[in-house]
This record gives C-alpha cells, sequence and structure tokens, in this order.
C-alpha cells in the first residue's frame, strides 16, 4: 500500500505540473487494479490526463461514471463539452457547456472554448460576446486570442485580426497550427507565394519540423496546386516521422489520389494507412477545415464518398 501512495502522490505532482503523459502512465496503472478503490479527485485527474493524450473514448467514459453517482458535476459536464468539441460535436459539446450554466450560472471556466463552439455552429455574434468575456478572466490565453482572431478574419475585420494572430504568434512562435490559420489571412492580402515564401523561410529555420511541411503542402492544395503539394510531402522521408504523423501523411497522399481520381492507388494509401492505425489506438487531432472546404467546391460526389472514407480512418477506436 505504500508503494500505492508513494504512486498515486507522484502522478499528483506530475499533474498539477501539467505532466500529463508520464502522469497518465501513472494512473494507467493505478486504475487497471479493479478491486482497488480511487476517490473522486482521483478519477478526474484521470479523466482529464486521458482527454489531454486525446484519448477521448476513455475519458468521456470516466466522465459519465462520474455523473452517474455525482448528477450535475461541473468537472465532468466540462469533460464532456471539451471531448465531443474536439471529436467535431460542436452541438453535443455547448449542451454540455450550458448544463452547467444552468446550476451556476456565472460560470467562466473555458469560457473560451465555449464560445469556439459557438462560433462553430454558426452563432457568431455569441461567440464575439464570450470572447470578449473571456478576456476579462484570461486576458493571456493564446487559445482564445487566436481563436478570437480567427473569428474576426471569418466576419472580414481582417486588419484587426492580423494584429492579434501576430501577438499570438509573437508568444508562441512554435504553433504551427496558429501559424497555418495566420497564413490563410495573410495570403488572402498577399497572394499565395508569399505564403510560399514564409513557410519556405520557417522550413529552413526548422527543417525538422514536419507539421511545417505537411501545412505547406495543405495550403497548396487548398489552392488547387497539386504539384507543389506532391513536392513538399516528398521531402518527409516517412521513416523519420512518428506512427502518427506517418498515418497523418498518408491521409495527405490519399488525398491528392481522391483529387486525381486515382482509385487504385488511393485503395492502396488507405489499406496502408488502415495497418498503421491498427497500432495507434488514440484520437488523432487534426484540422481539416481547409480541405473540408476543398471538397465543397471542388469534389463530385464519389469523391466525397472517399474523403468521409479517408476521414473514417483517423476515427479514435474505442
Amino acid at each position: 500500500m505504500k508503494e500505492r501512495e508513494r504512486q498515486v502522490e507522484e502522478a499528483k505532482k506530475l499533474f498539477k505540473d501539467c505532466e500529463y503523459k508520464e502522469a497518465l502512465v501513472i494512473y494507467d496503472e493505478l486504475f487497471a487494479d479493479k478491486s482497488l478503490k480511487n476517490s473522486k479527485d482521483d478519477w478526474k485527474e484521470y479523466m482529464v490526463c486521458l482527454r489531454e493524450r486525446l484519448r477521448y473514448h476513455d475519458s468521456i467514459k470516466i466522465a459519465e461514471s462520474i455523473l452517474e453517482k455525482y448528477k450535475n458535476d461541473e468537472d465532468a459536464l466540462l469533460n464532456l463539452c471539451i471531448c465531443n468539441g474536439k471529436q467535431q460535436r460542436h452541438r453535443e459539446a455547448i449542451d454540455f457547456y450550458e448544463q452547467i450554466l444552468k446550476e451556476i450560472p456565472e460560470y467562466k471556466k473555458n469560457i473560451g472554448y465555449y464560445a469556439y463552439l459557438n462560433d462553430r455552429v454558426g452563432d457568431v455574434e455569441r461567440a464575439e460576446q464570450k470572447y470578449q468575456e473571456s478576456f476579462l478572466y484570461e486576458p493571456d490565453n493564446i487559445w482564445n486570442i487566436s481563436h478570437y482572431a480567427m473569428l474576426l478574419q471569418k466576419i472580414g475585420k481582417n486588419e484587426k485580426a492580423i494584429t492579434i494572430y501576430e501577438k499570438a504568434i509573437k508568444e508562441t512562435p512554435k504553433d504551427t497550427w496558429l501559424i497555418k490559420k495566420f497564413l490563410i489571412l495573410y495570403g488572402e492580402i498577399n497572394g499565395k507565394e508569399k505564403v510560399y515564401d514564409y513557410y519556405k523561410k520557417l522550413i529552413e529555420q526548422d527543417q525538422k519540423n514536419y507539421n511545417l511541411y505537411i501545412n505547406f503542402a495543405e495550403y497548396a492544395l487548398s489552392n488547387q496546386d497539386i504539384n507543389t503539394a506532391k513536392k513538399i510531402l516528398s521531402l518527409i522521408k516517412i521513416e523519420n516521422v512518428p506512427l502518427v504523423l506517418q498515418i497523418i501523411l498518408g491521409f495527405y497522399h490519399c488525398f491528392i489520389y481522391i483529387i486525381k481520381e486515382n482509385n487504385s492507388c488511393f485503395s492502396e494509401g488507405i489499406k496502408v494507412m488502415q495497418s498503421k492505425r491498427e497500432q495507434y489506438n488514440a484520437y488523432i487531432h487534426r484540422d481539416f477545415s481547409a480541405l473540408e472546404d476543398y471538397t465543397s467546391k471542388y469534389f463530385n460526389n464519389v469523391q466525397k464518398i472517399r474523403f468521409k472514407e479517408l476521414l473514417g480512418i483517423l476515427e479514435e477506436r474505442g
């Protein structure tokens, strides 16, 4: 029992320091023994660690178990909100957050994420209002700041959006997702060749940051520049990247096969992806909004079915 107590203390310290990966290793071991009792707080910390490591399916199960015993527990409801939102179930996520607000009208935790969810379902006015509220409580939250910039871009306030993007990038210069979003707007103002130059410079400075290559290729695809996308993707040596990036790289190659209507290469590519996916059972989080826009504009019905099949490979294994 002393060893178990030591493990619990170690996990709690790691959790407090936001070392979720290391904490989860310990919690997985602790919770594997079903004969031992764990406190409500222990379950909640385990739930959050699972969520932060993208194991949404497992995290949701724990949240639901907590709610069976403790109705309207705000931490469990918030977890369900975030896990559903991360898996693109935005309306369900909003419902969970609003369950909290019914019990605690003054609740402000993760209100920036609630703003984002409202944006995703088309309630732009409410989203802007909630982002403004979030800055009163978390003025330095880069996630809120960057998503507010995205909202401003969406409603045409481009000059203000650029300023806010640049502020966020200055604080987190290695955030490739943020850079990707900024460069979409930058390209609308300055043209795609300026974006290409921007990506090339970033890659020169950080040659092993493979997300930069993938985002560069995605931007080229969204501009119907398939040759540039293929060239950039070919620079990534698959043996040099972790399994999850191998799967994502396969995704983009398969997307090109869909564009080219090369069904034989698509079928072979998706088999390889499926084989690798079976070795990686966590949720794969990736923003494919640019590709979704592309499919809505340019894909025929058969291509849309292929794209849906491709997305299905990335779904979490329960």
